[in-house]
């Protein structure tokens, strides 16, 4: 079924950070990755549409109701969440830089790593890996249609029941690992960052195992 959910935070943004603008120039490459999604054109968005949402990257500085409990605290958002405001108002995308940090570093981070790493892979978890990560993660929930192609006002995460933003989510974590790579054949980024992405993909991936999620 569906969740409600209330939470209010507090950031601060950079305007001038070194992330920001480096994903405005991936932003840009949008509509590439767009084309290059390995579906029929009839399930990608029309070109008029390939236009990449905004990115902030906030630091978080207070957090109250649901964005402080629990044992999973998201370290981005990718809002609004129903299809129709996402249609008519558009999308923001906010990666809290700070918590992507503190969670590299806790102690439980770093046992992860000493448990599921090879001694020559941990050096590729990395904070600048995780961002990226979540950055092609947090924009990939925007490629495809977010509508039945045959019943256009009808929402496809609705169309699946109750396992709609579950499929979402798995949706969002393979398409941005495919833009990832899609972003490396363009030249946008460096194998370096690439292996970095993929090696913090599987990192993240793992503590949300252990995390039950």
């Amino acid at each position: 079924g569906w969740i409600a959910q209330f939470g209010g935070l507090i950031q601060v943004r950079d305007p001038k950070s070194r992330e920001e603008a480096s994903f405005s120039r991936l932003r840009e490459a949008f509509p590439k990755f767009e084309e290059r999604l390995p579906v029929a054109e009839r399930f990608k968005k029309p070109p008029k549409e390939r236009i990449a949402p905004p990115v902030f990257v906030e630091d978080a500085v207070f957090a109250t109701a649901d964005w402080c409990g629990g044992e999973q605290v998201s370290v981005a958002y990718n809002e609004p969440n129903d299809e129709v405001v996402r249609r008519d108002a558009g999308v923001r995308i906010v990666i809290m830089r700070n918590l992507i940090e503190a969670r590299e570093y806790t102690e439980a981070g770093n046992r992860l790593k000493a448990l599921a790493f090879s001694p020559n892979q941990r050096s590729l978890i990395t904070r600048r890996g995780l961002t990226y990560s979540t950055f092609f993660h947090e924009e990939a929930h925007w490629n495809s249609v977010d509508f039945l192609v045959d019943h256009p006002n009808q929402p496809a995460t609705k169309a699946l029941g109750e396992n709609g933003r579950t499929h979402e989510e798995i949706k969002a974590d393979i398409v941005g690992l495919h833009n990832a790579k899609t972003a490396y054949d363009e030249g946008l980024i460096s194998k370096q960052l690439l292996h970095e992405i993929y090696a913090s993909y599987i990192f993240e991936s793992v503590h949300k195992l252990r995390k039950g999620t």
